[in-house]
């Protein structure tokens, strides 16, 4: 499956490997890109989601106005996005995932690299961070957007 080929993005990667000096291997890699239609559909999906454009060129995803998710138009912008103390330590050990500028310590990352992350993982961490920024509104909010669903 590839560019075009359904509902997500599975790219293909030609990898060469040398086995010895006259020896090269060469191999399929495919990995998961999350494109901004593709993350867009998914955080839409979240009850009470709204989008909006924030600092003039962002694109963010909010639930009762506080944002959960923040990317630029592009396809190769990085995504920010709120997450547990626990998941921050894990995720920042990889390559592409860092702290995210400007937002608080060790709650926030940034993911450089849309393809460091699996389709599951994607949905996982974007649930998460619904989830936590939503735990954080008024019960009152929470029942309301509950109830919605």
């Amino acid at each position: 499956m590839g560019p075009g080929n359904g509902p997500e993005y599975i790219y293909r990667r030609k990898i060469q490997i040398q086995i010895t000096e006259r020896q090269v291997i060469t191999c399929l890699s495919y990995f998961y890109f999350m494109d901004t239609e593709n993350l867009r559909s998914f955080c839409l999906s979240l009850p009470a989601t709204q989008e909006a454009i924030k600092f003039e060129d962002h694109l963010s995803f909010t639930v009762a106005e506080k944002i959960f998710c923040i990317t630029g138009f592009g396809d190769n912008d990085p995504v920010s996005l709120k997450v547990s103390p626990e998941d921050f330590d894990v995720l920042t050990e990889r390559d592409g995932i860092k702290q995210a500028a400007y937002f608080a310590k060790k709650q926030w990352v940034s993911v450089q690299n849309r393809s460091v992350l699996r389709k599951k993982e994607w949905e996982e961490y974007l649930r998460k961070s619904y989830d936590l920024v939503k735990s954080k509104l008024p019960k009152k909010v929470q029942k309301e957007i509950d109830e919605q669903q």
